[in-house]
């Protein structure tokens, strides 16, 4: 019985081990970056939200987050999570940061304060 097991034990060590180092070549083939904007007058939730779903249709925009604690202030926070392929090539496809400056900044929104990190 532990004769026919081996073989099999061993098959799956095998391809958990080399389904690890695909999976973290993937990754590392990978650039993530988080966009935060910090806006201001902002008018209504509807107009801020309107500006989030546009984003989330982007091409390489995983997830957008919304920060808005009391629409009477006129102030709330957008969260961009970018994953895209690192640049291989001249004509690769890559994402554009000038889209999202035009999605947000429309309809007399300030920007406040804008940073961009690593995630």
């Amino acid at each position: 019985m532990l004769q026919k097991i081996k073989p099999i034990i061993t098959l799956l060590f095998v391809f958990l081990i080399t389904s690890l180092s695909s999976f973290a070549q993937e990754t590392e083939d990978r650039l993530r970056t988080q966009y935060l904007f910090t806006l201001s007058n902002i008018k209504s939730m509807e107009q801020i939200s309107l500006i989030k779903s546009e984003i989330e249709t982007m091409k390489f925009v995983e997830k957008v987050k919304l920060n808005m604690k009391d629409e009477s202030s006129g102030k709330a926070q957008l969260i961009i999570y970018v994953n895209e392929p690192k640049r291989t090539s001249e004509g690769q496809v890559m994402f554009q940061s000038t889209s999202l400056k035009k999605a947000i900044l429309i309809d007399k929104i300030d920007l406040l304060d804008f940073k961009i990190s690593n995630y």
